[in-house]
């Protein structure tokens, strides 16, 4: 007779659940006591709760599936309690996790641009003058339809990531669902000392563990943007004193627009538009100190 683990483990309510496999066990008692015996009474820092539960596999035979709980101890439930203070990792006993782990990456996209940062230098044939486009790029005419196509820039993106340990298995689902509807939002107030409201977007969250040990990993990235507010403010063509923070949205309304200089007609911008895509959370609520 052999017992075989299936899974890693999973979550019963309070307890750790492993499933195995009994194998060359003809009756239920054989494969129950295999069982017993070659399951560990420990399992991580949890201990077996009760006698494992087994089922014969098909109508016949001598194949067994089971599974066995192991208890969550009652202090390890409180290291991610939602009513008390997460696990204290960080030497100055401030009731929240030290950072395990700190890194900041860059990745380049590409992005389009429409309108060069600054004015540009016209050049147009001896006696002419070139058409003034109040900067857009790459504008293109055909059939009488003027449009701005822009050109492809690689725009770096700065992320952070930071992770966090707790004991193992304590990491409830109510705090999963927490996660989930944070995904995809920006910061509502200042977060870390530094990020401004609306500088950092929660881009990912990742929760590892083996069940075997007494860690279980908590990883959160954020995408860092800059608004441009203030003297950081900026123009597009005519449309001046534009600000838009970190992850909003901005885009651009054209109209015609005779050029008497240059005896033509251009596509000018006439009106430019910023708003919100991704909504706001509190960070706080993360419960990795704000």
């Amino acid at each position: 007779m052999a017992v075989q683990l299936t899974t890693g483990g999973g979550f019963r309510g309070n307890a750790i659940e492993i499933e195995f496999l009994v194998t060359d066990a003809p009756e239920f008692e054989d494969a129950l006591f295999q069982a017993v015996d070659a399951l560990p009474p420990v399992w991580g820092y949890a201990p077996r709760d009760g006698s494992p539960e087994v089922e014969r596999v098909g109508s016949s035979g001598d194949a067994w599936r089971g599974t066995q709980l192991y208890a969550i101890p009652r202090e390890a439930e409180r290291a991610f309690d939602e009513e008390g203070p997460l696990r204290d990792f960080d030497a100055a006993g401030d009731n929240r996790p030290a950072i395990k782990t700190r890194s900041v990456s860059v990745a380049t996209e590409q992005a389009l641009l429409t309108h060069y940062l600054e004015p540009p230098t016209a050049y147009a044939p001896t006696g002419k003058t070139a058409p003034d486009f109040k900067g857009a790029i790459n504008v293109r005419v055909s059939g009488g339809e003027q449009t701005v196509e822009g050109t492809q820039v690689g725009v770096p993106k700065l992320a952070l990531r930071e992770v966090f340990e707790f004991a193992e298995g304590t990491i409830p689902y109510s705090y999963v669902d927490t996660l989930a509807e944070m995904i995809g939002t920006t910061n509502s107030a200042t977060f870390r000392g530094v990020f401004a409201p609306g500088r950092l977007l929660l881009l990912a969250a990742e929760v590892n563990g083996d069940f075997r040990g007494r860690v279980e990993t908590l990883s959160l990235q954020y995408l860092i943007g800059k608004h441009a507010e203030g003297d950081d403010a900026f123009d597009i063509g005519d449309v001046t004193g534009i600000e838009k923070k970190a992850h909003e949205y901005l885009w651009t309304l054209y109209e015609e627009v005779a050029d008497e200089a240059a005896g033509t007609v251009t596509r000018r911008p006439s009106a430019v538009y910023v708003g919100k895509i991704a909504g706001e959370s509190n960070f706080a609520d993360l419960r990795v100190g704000s």
